[in-house]
């Protein structure tokens, strides 16, 4: 499927000389389209690097305790020191 594109001034190129003009409809555009079909070999090569690893996870030297890397624990601790005191849980909806 091709599509003519007319320039601004038709069948002159800058630079060029008298000979060299062309009528607007010999420029033709086309769409770009693969040649050849991608193999599922070819696919699958390439989204060989595409796959998930699972979080990268810790022991806290304090707790004991198992968390993300550089992330703090739900104790509240980083690296061995107590950052925060984790709030208590809400007793509103138990009675």
């Amino acid at each position: 499927f091709a599509v003519p594109v007319l320039d601004e001034e038709p069948g002159v190129f800058p630079g060029r000389t008298m000979h060299h003009r062309r009528t607007p409809f010999q420029r033709i555009r086309t769409m770009a389209v693969q040649k050849h079909r991608k193999t599922r070999s070819r696919r699958d090569m390439r989204r060989a690097h595409d796959a998930l690893s699972p979080p990268t996870t810790s022991t806290d030297s304090a707790t004991g305790e198992l968390h993300r890397r550089h992330h703090v624990t739900a104790d509240g601790f980083y690296r061995g020191k107590r950052i925060f005191t984790p709030p208590l849980p809400d007793d509103d909806n138990a009675s």
